[in-house]
C-alpha cells in the first residue's frame, strides 16, 4: 500500500509529497520548495529512506530544495529536458521575491512523456503536459495523478510565467481528458480533487468540452 504525506509549504503554500510502500523504507519526493526542514521532519519521523526527488517543473516554489535534499542525501532528481532553462534560474527566480538562492546542482536525469521509472515498489510513469512551463510532467502512480501546476481543485496553471503558452495548456487539457476518470489528482497547491469532478465542474475542462462538441 502506497502511503503519501503531503506537506503546504512556505510562502507560495505549494505542496510537495513524500511516498514510499508500506513494505519498504524507501521514498519518494515530489516537489520539494520550500521549508526543507519540514521534509526532512518527515522523513526522520517515519524512518524513511530517500531515493529520489521527482519535479513536476521547476518553479522556485516546487524546487528551490532540490540542492539542499541532494546534499544531506546524495539522491538523484529527475525532471524534463525542457525545464532546464527554467531550472538554472532558480536565483534568478528568487531575486524576484526577495529571496536568495545559490545555483542549484547540475540536473543529469531526464523523462519524457510516457517514460516509467520504478523505486522498490513504487511504479511511476511520465507524462508530459506542457503549458504553465515548457516541461511540466504529471507523474502516474495507480490510481493517483500527481499534476503540480497542470490542474488544480477548479482550477488550472497560469500560462503568463516565462515558458507558459495558452496554446500548449489547452492541447495539455485536451490529453489530461483522455485520461481515466477515476484518477485521485494531488496538485500542486490545494486540495486533492478527482479528475472526473473536475471534468464536470471545472470551467476550464468544460470550455474544452465545449469546443469539442
Amino acid at each position: 500500500m502506497i502511503k503519501i504525506e503531503r506537506l503546504t509549504l512556505g510562502f507560495f503554500q505549494s505542496n510537495c509529497y513524500i511516498l514510499w510502500d508500506s513494505e519498504s523504507p524507501e521514498c519518494v519526493i515530489i516537489d520539494p520548495g520550500e521549508e526543507v526542514k519540514r521534509i526532512i521532519s518527515v522523513i526522520e519521523l517515519y524512518k524513511l529512506k530517500p531515493v529520489a526527488i521527482l519535479l513536476t517543473h521547476c518553479h522556485i516554489d516546487h524546487c528551490a530544495g532540490v540542492k539542499e535534499l541532494v546534499e544531506k542525501y546524495s539522491i538523484p532528481f529527475y525532471m524534463h529536458r525542457d525545464e532546464v532553462p527554467i531550472y538554472k534560474s532558480i536565483p534568478e527566480q528568487g531575486m524576484w521575491f526577495g529571496f536568495f538562492y545559490s545555483n542549484p546542482p547540475e540536473p543529469e536525469n531526464f523523462l519524457e512523456d510516457g517514460e516509467e521509472i520504478q523505486f522498490g515498489n513504487l511504479k511511476i510513469k511520465a507524462l508530459h503536459f506542457p503549458g504553465h512551463s515548457p516541461g511540466l510532467l504529471c507523474y502516474l502512480i495507480e490510481d493517483m495523478l500527481f499534476t503540480g501546476d497542470l490542474l488544480f481543485q477548479g482550477s488550472i496553471g497560469r500560462t503568463d510565467l516565462p515558458g507558459g503558452s495558452d496554446e500548449k495548456m489547452y492541447h495539455s487539457l485536451k490529453k489530461l481528458r483522455k485520461l481515466p476518470q477515476n484518477l485521485r489528482i494531488f496538485p500542486g497547491h490545494g486540495e486533492e480533487t478527482e479528475l472526473g469532478f473536475e471534468m464536470e465542474n471545472n470551467p476550464f475542462l468544460l470550455e474544452i468540452a465545449e469546443q469539442d462538441f
